[in-house]
C-alpha cells in the first residue's frame, strides 16, 4: 500500500484514522456552533479515509483529552501524545468549562451507540455532530435549574446566551494591529452592578446544605424546611428523589431493606453488601433538615422486605406478561414472532 515506504498517512488510511490535530479542529468548531463547517470538515476526513465510527471515537478521546488537561493539567493529558497535541489539549480544556465538555462526551458516547448500530454509520455520525453543534445553544444543567428557581441573584438578566458564550471563547484572536478600546471604569462598575456574582450565591447555598446536619436543627429555627413527614419508607424514597439525591435514592431502592419503619421518626434498615457504611447517618441527616423534625436510622443483622427495585421489577414483569397476554398483542406477536412489546408509563403517570 505504501508503494515501498511507510509514512503515518499512509497508515491512517489503511487504518481508517483521521488526524489528530483535524480532530481537534473538528472539534472546536462543533463546540462552536459552526455546524456547517464541522460537517464539511467531517466529509473531507472521511474522503481521505477515516471511518465515520472512528471519527467519532476520536473525537470523545479529544474531549477527555482536554478535559484532563482542564482537571490535572498538560502534562496529565495523557500518553502518547505529542507536544502539540497536549498544547491544544490544554488550551480547549482551558477555554471550556467542566460542564460543556461533560456534555459533549455524553452526547458522543451515546452518538457511538447509534452510529454502531445504524444501517448508514455515516448519516448516524452527521446526524450526532449535528446534535453536538447545536447543544451550544443549551445552557449547563445548573444554569437551567437556576433560571427554573427564578431568583433575581441566581438568574441574573444581562446574561450572554451559551452559545454566544461558546462561541467566544473558541473564537480566533484579533488580527493584529486592530485596537480595542479599554472599557471605562464607570462601564466595568456598572457590569458589575447588572451581572451578580453567580458562582459565590451557588456556593454560599451548597455550603449552607453542608453545613446544617443534625445539630443545627434548633438554631435553624423557622428557616427549616416545612416539608411532608414521610409516612411510609416508600415516601421517605419519594422525598429522596424530590429532592434530587439521584444517588441516595439509587442506594436506598437498590442497597437496603427495610426492617422496620415508624412514621414518629425511626426507621431500621438491613444494609447490603456494596452499600455504603455511611448511608444510615446521611440519611438521617437529610431527613432531619428536610422534615424539621429528629429522625432515627438503626441497623437491623437480617433483611426484612424485598427491595423497592425488586419489587418494582416484578411488577413491571407481571404488567408484560399481561400486556403480552391481551388478545390483540398476542395477535400481533403471532405475526411478528421478533417484535418486542415494550411498555411505557403515561405523561404523568405514577409508578
Amino acid at each position: 500500500m505504501g508503494s515501498g515506504s511507510v509514512t503515518a498517512a499512509s497508515v491512517r488510511a489503511m487504518l481508517g484514522l483521521a488526524d489528530r490535530g483535524r480532530i481537534f479542529d473538528l472539534l472546536e468548531k462543533l463546540l462552536a456552533g459552526t455546524a456547517p463547517e464541522a460537517l464539511q470538515l467531517f466529509a473531507e476526513l472521511h474522503r481521505a479515509g477515516a471511518e465515520p465510527v472512528q471519527i467519532l471515537n476520536d473525537l470523545a478521546e479529544a474531549v477527555h483529552t482536554a478535559t484532563r488537561a482542564k482537571v490535572l493539567g498538560a502534562e496529565a493529558a495523557g500518553e502518547g501524545l505529542s507536544a502539540e497535541e497536549r498544547r491544544r489539549a490544554a488550551d480547549l480544556g482551558g477555554r471550556l468549562s467542566t460542564a460543556i465538555l461533560s456534555r459533549a462526551w455524553q452526547i458522543l458516547l451515546k452518538g457511538l451507540e447509534e452510529a454502531a448500530e445504524a444501517p448508514n454509520a455515516t448519516a448516524a455520525a452527521e446526524m450526532v455532530l449535528i446534535r453536538l453543534a447545536y447543544t451550544a445553544d443549551l445552557p449547563p444543567p445548573d444554569e437551567i435549574i437556576k433560571a427554573l428557581g427564578g431568583d433575581a441573584i441566581r438568574t441574573p438578566a444581562a446574561r450572554p446566551p451559551a452559545a454566544a458564550a461558546v462561541a467566544s471563547v473558541l473564537a480566533p484572536a484579533e488580527p493584529a494591529g486592530v485596537a480595542k478600546r479599554p472599557p471605562s471604569p464607570a462601564s466595568e462598575g456598572a457590569a458589575r452592578a447588572e451581572t451578580p456574582d453567580v458562582a459565590n450565591a451557588v456556593e454560599i447555598v451548597t455550603a449552607d446544605t453542608e453545613i446544617y446536619g443534625n445539630e443545627e436543627l434548633d438554631e435553624l429555627g423557622e428557616t427549616a424546611p416545612a416539608l411532608p413527614v414521610p409516612r411510609s419508607f416508600a415516601e421517605v424514597v419519594e422525598l429522596v428523589g424530590a429532592r434530587r439525591d439521584a444517588k441516595l435514592k439509587d442506594h436506598l431502592e437498590r442497597s437496603v431493606s427495610l426492617v422496620r419503619f415508624d412514621p414518629a421518626g425511626s426507621i431500621e434498615l438491613f444494609l447490603f453488601p456494596g452499600a455504603p457504611k455511611e448511608l444510615p447517618n446521611e440519611l438521617r441527616q437529610k431527613l432531619n433538615l428536610w422534615t424539621g423534625k429528629a429522625w432515627v436510622i438503626g441497623l437491623g443483622n437480617t433483611p426484612g422486605e424485598r427491595t423497592i427495585d425488586e419489587v418494582r421489577t416484578e411488577r413491571e414483569a407481571a404488567e408484560q406478561r399481561e400486556i403480552e397476554s391481551h388478545p390483540a398483542v398476542a395477535a400481533v406477536l403471532q405475526q411478528f414472532p421478533e417484535a418486542k412489546v415494550k411498555v411505557k408509563p403515561l405523561p404523568g403517570a405514577k409508578l
